[in-house]
């Protein structure tokens, strides 16, 4: 089988919606614009609008404040070698001092473009609340009054522009691209437990939790289904009391870091969601430092919060996957609290400066990293005073 034919159908799915974003995107980004001839131009000189709509949509996920967004801007070769993008950019320069100085006020959990409006950015705040910035008026941060529907998050997770929020007691609410209110999508169980994360894979969302901090469970949700539904219990973790680190996947595979408490050593646990087999491996991480990981295409990446990453691949027998030791990419202990690729560069977000600095931007930049990545972007995702609880973003936009 050929490495295209090959690929599985949930990438498939994701492909195609990510090309069907990118064409919203550039309808989006010639109407905002207002010129008619552009867009009938750009039916023959698409590169002009896909320069726009590729830099926006790569905007549209940061886990950083407005002013990291303007730089994202002023740096991109494709904004200034666009006379379009450039006068965007005159905008945001004109309301520059806006932006800073309400983000003395409020700091981000996660800024993100609303789905279906190119013109849209919305910042999520650490307490719940929700902010609007319009591009083509920038005349202020306005609420949206889409105050979280519950105080306990247990899971934030972005698909198919729509929004999906876990609270207690197993609630689902999703707040849709086309309607400004969270609805409920399941009903409360009986009994309360602690996520520890919510996945989509696929069609569904798959979460994995606890009732008394000894069993984990895992469960899945269809998202195909109209109306109400309800999570459907497929497995358990072979692992026992344990204080889970981080989860990824790679297609139906689960990859789970966790550590015994009291232990230092890290250890590794797959589980197939197909096939509903579970192994832990034979490899641990010798490190007492927290992890975080990330993903590119078909395979992923563990990063601990002093620099050592492994790349993490699917092996041929499930739910088996292989990780293996790939570089130190600092020395130090840096507080990550988590990392994405944008445009080839890793961004690693810390909770504190590393640099001292206080504000919310980039604070190191290192280029060519190992062959792997065309550099590093140290970036301050959070106020000292703050803290944000998660991050809206989605599988596939950054890669």
């Amino acid at each position: 089988m050929s490495k295209d034919k090959g690929r599985s159908a949930i990438a498939d799915r994701h492909d195609y919606s990510a090309t069907k974003t990118v064409s919203r995107a550039q309808t989006s980004a010639c109407t905002s614009l207002g010129d008619d001839n552009y867009c009938e131009q750009s039916k023959n000189q698409r590169h002009r609008v896909k320069s726009l709509a590729s830099l926006l949509e790569t905007s549209r996920y940061l886990l950083v404040s407005p002013d990291c967004l303007w730089q994202t801007l002023s740096r991109d070769p494709g904004v200034q070698s666009d006379q379009q993008c450039r006068a965007i950019l005159e905008k945001i320069l004109r309301y520059k001092t806006q932006l800073d100085s309400h983000q003395e006020q409020c700091f981000a959990a996660a800024l993100h473009r609303w789905p279906s409006l190119l013109r849209d950015v919305i910042l999520t705040c650490s307490d719940g609340s929700f902010l609007l910035l319009n591009l083509n008026a920038f005349q202020d941060w306005e609420e949206l009054g889409l105050e979280s529907p519950t105080t306990d998050v247990q899971g934030l997770v972005y698909y198919d522009r729509n929004v999906y929020l876990r609270g207690e007691r197993k609630l689902l609410y999703v707040l849709s691209s086309t309607a400004r209110e969270w609805h409920t999508l399941t009903a409360a169980s009986d009994f309360d437990v602690k996520t520890v994360a919510m996945l989509p894979i696929g069609n569904e969302l798959v979460s994995i939790y606890t009732r008394d901090g000894v069993n984990y469970s895992l469960e899945q949700l269809s998202l195909q289904t109209k109306g109400h539904t309800e999570w459907i219990q497929v497995g358990t973790l072979t692992s026992h009391t344990m204080e889970v680190l981080s989860i990824t996947n790679i297609g139906p595979r689960l990859v789970i870091f966790w550590r015994k408490p009291g232990h230092q050593n890290i250890c590794i646990e797959c589980y197939h969601l197909t096939c509903r087999k579970s192994c832990p491996l034979q490899l641990q991480i010798e490190t007492a430092c927290d992890m975080i990981t990330f993903k590119r295409g078909d395979e992923a990446f563990a990063l601990t919060q002093n620099g050592l990453m492994w790349r993490i691949t699917a092996l041929r027998d499930a739910p088996y996957v292989s990780v293996t030791f790939e570089m130190s990419l600092w020395a130090g202990q840096f507080p990550v609290s988590g990392a994405m690729i944008i445009r080839g560069e890793l961004w690693v977000f810390v909770t504190s400066s590393v640099s001292g600095e206080q504000k919310n931007t980039f604070v190191d930049r290192r280029p060519n990293v190992g062959n792997i990545f065309n550099g590093v972007v140290f970036c301050n995702s959070q106020h000292p005073l703050t803290g944000y609880i998660h991050a809206v973003v989605p599988r596939c936009v950054f890669a």
